[in-house]
């Protein structure tokens, strides 16, 4: 096992799961949403609902079954067709921003979370809010056992 796989398993799988839990606890999704995975690793969000996973990792999409997609974030394969878009700690390594907002059907949400401590989370609330031209609905931090999470729900109109 790689030791990036070692750290996955002992210590960001759980920090993962309580992350999507209170994402999920704020928003009320119903069982006809269609909603994306983006930049989804082993599947966690898909432990919690029903969604389509979008990786690039082929080796992390078969850890699960479910809807996925082998492809890049970068040149989503979907149309304007969701009303949930999840993009949870790989916002930094995106380079075509746009793809997430153009795949949500109007009034979909997309929900950007990323890691911080307590020393940088303001500044990482400030970076995130300057990416999207969307209305932010809410923000808010998550206590991790070993880190922050910074969230923030958009909508698009």
């Amino acid at each position: 096992m790689k030791i990036c796989e070692k750290i996955y398993k002992n210590w960001m799988e759980k920090e993962q799961e309580r992350k999507f839990s209170e994402i999920l606890k704020v928003l009320k999704i119903s069982k006809k949403s269609k909603i994306l995975d983006a930049g989804s690793g082993p599947g966690i969000l898909n432990k919690f609902i029903n969604c389509f996973s979008v990786d690039i990792d082929l080796k992390s999409l078969k850890k699960f079954d479910g809807k996925k997609v082998l492809g890049n974030i970068d040149y989503l394969p979907f149309k304007e067709c969701f009303d949930y878009v999840f993009c949870i700690d790989v916002i930094h390594l995106i380079k075509n921003i746009n793809e997430l907002e153009r795949v949500l059907r109007k009034n979909g949400k997309l929900i950007i979370g990323h890691f911080c401590n307590k020393y940088n989370n303001k500044e990482i609330f400030e970076k995130i809010k300057k990416i999207f031209n969307l209305k932010i609905e809410r923000e808010f931090l998550i206590l991790g056992e070993k880190e922050l999470e910074a969230v923030i729900i958009y909508r698009k109109s």
